[in-house]
């Protein structure tokens, strides 16, 4: 074993290339060595086989220059068992004969190349150079497309700010176990469902689906068929069997989103299932077992539901084993104009538009708006602002005819003031509740979609206030 221990220290913290010579002439492996030596590689020389596999085990070696005819053990024996042990090194094969059979089948077994030794030095050099440059650019590669497929598994899920960082954190954390259930809480506008995409992308059920449901988006009755599916004959209409979201989920996730809206009779199929991975199609007489994992999300505070007999206490702790808490846009220090600046870019892109930044004007609305819609109200107030947009920098100019709240009118056009008046023995939190509601359907015009949008519920939560309190007409 012939060794350079100069080379060898100055190349442990840099980046010089680290490579291995396996041949028994060693005449020509010194005089190889000399020469890659001098184009600033770190190289090492062993003379036959069962060496070479040791130091292959014992240390990263970014090339293996072998010879095919080796003593113990040939460089192909030496490349299948290398192979067959999952190991990564990369191999140029080597020989005084110019055998074509030889050369394919060290290719076929993960050879890079196959030099032959009677070509000038100079030459082999420069196939060695090459090859170890594709090698390094495949790496440099291979490294970014792994760094870009965990930012893509954080689903533009976005954020420099500490509590950010912490999230990022939950996630990478939650993501390495396959069945813990989660329970992401944070206000409407968030990104609560960004954060289940991204757990379920980065976990051992990726290859398998992430099934969504939107607990308001339909009544109750629809609701449990669209979860749990119906046999044919269970209602006027099921003329045939129809499997529900639990089971399009099997083997992946199942998210339940605004689970905090879910009423009391789903609420108590829900934990069972929560609880023993089983159900019943609606209609149905036998129980199905299924493997999912479960995620749910909320902008209510279900610890207060729980006190106040809205939501089950057994299913709020099946569902709090694991918690992320989003934060509000406005406590996220510096991601607004982090984020303003990513949306920017994006839209420039979408619609090809070549805008440069933000006015100061603008830069001052953005850092004092307080964004009740949270990360989705940001990006789609940047949305409208570049499709209006007429000079090189977004200005806000106009931001009445623009949609945009006026700068300095914020506060007191989008403070909601309740006078509280309360007979005895009337419920605080209906009264609040109540009053929201009204006060909502004053400042949308009694359009239901936009007070919906002001309350940061869906418009189906915002119906079944109005239905609860009677102002439904």
């Amino acid at each position: 074993m012939v060794r350079n221990p100069v080379l060898s220290n100055t190349a442990r913290g840099g980046s010089t290339k680290r490579i291995l010579i396996v041949d028994d002439e060693e005449v020509f492996a010194r005089a190889l060595r000399k020469l890659l030596e001098r184009e600033g590689y770190l190289v090492e020389c062993c003379h036959d086989g069962i060496t070479a596999y040791r130091e292959i085990l014992g240390k990263e070696y970014d090339l293996v220059l072998c010879d095919y005819l080796l003593p113990h053990m040939t460089g192909l024996e030496l490349l299948k068992r290398l192979r067959a042990e999952g190991h990564p090194v990369t191999f140029m094969m080597m020989t005084a004969y110019g055998s074509v059979e030889a050369a394919v089948e060290a290719v076929n077994h993960g050879a890079k190349d196959f030099l032959v030794k009677s070509m000038d030095l100079p030459e082999l050099i420069f196939k060695v150079r090459k090859n170890l440059d594709l090698i390094i650019m495949e790496r440099d590669l291979s490294v970014f497309r792994e760094r870009q497929s965990e930012q893509n598994g954080f689903r533009n899920l976005l954020g420099e700010c500490p509590a950010m960082q912490a999230v990022f954190c939950r996630i990478r954390e939650v993501a390495e176990t396959e069945n813990t259930t989660v329970l992401i809480q944070g206000e409407s506008g968030t990104g609560k469902e960004l954060v289940a995409r991204a757990i379920h992308d980065l976990s051992p059920r990726s290859k398998r689906p992430l099934v969504a449901l939107d607990c308001t988006t339909m009544p109750a009755n629809l609701l449990e068929s669209e979860l749990f599916g119906y046999e044919r004959g269970a209602f006027t209409d099921a003329s045939r069997t129809k499997p529900g979201m639990v089971e399009a989920a099997n083997g992946g996730t199942l998210f339940l989103d605004e689970i905090g809206d879910l009423e009391a009779p789903l609420q108590a199929k829900l934990l069972r299932l929560v609880q023993e991975r089983t159900f019943r199609r609606l209609g149905g007489t036998r129980d199905l077992r299924v493997d999912v994992r479960f995620m749910a999300a909320t902008n209510n505070d279900l610890h207060l539901q729980v006190e106040r007999k809205l939501f089950r206490e057994d299913l709020y702790y099946r569902l709090k084993v694991f918690t992320i808490d989003l934060p509000p846009l406005r406590q996220r220090d510096g991601d607004v104009m982090f984020l303003a600046r990513r949306f920017l870019e994006q839209f420039n892109r979408d619609f090809r538009r070549n805008l440069k930044g933000f006015s100061a004007e603008a830069e001052r609305f953005l850092t004092s708006y307080p964004f009740p819609g949270n990360v989705r109200e940001l990006r789609n107030i940047i949305e409208q602002a570049v499709i209006l947009a007429k000079g090189e920098v977004l200005t806000f100019e106009t931001p009445r005819n623009t949609g945009l709240p006026l700068q300095g009118q914020v506060e007191e056009e989008d403070r909601v003031v309740l006078e509280l008046r309360l007979d005895s023995g009337q419920d605080l939190f209906e009264h609040c509740e109540r009053a929201l509601v009204d006060q909502a359907m004053i400042r949308a015009s009694g359009n239901r979609t936009r007070a919906a949008q002001l309350l940061g519920i869906s418009r189906h939560a915002f119906k079944r206030r109005l239905e609860k309190f009677g102002l439904e007409g």
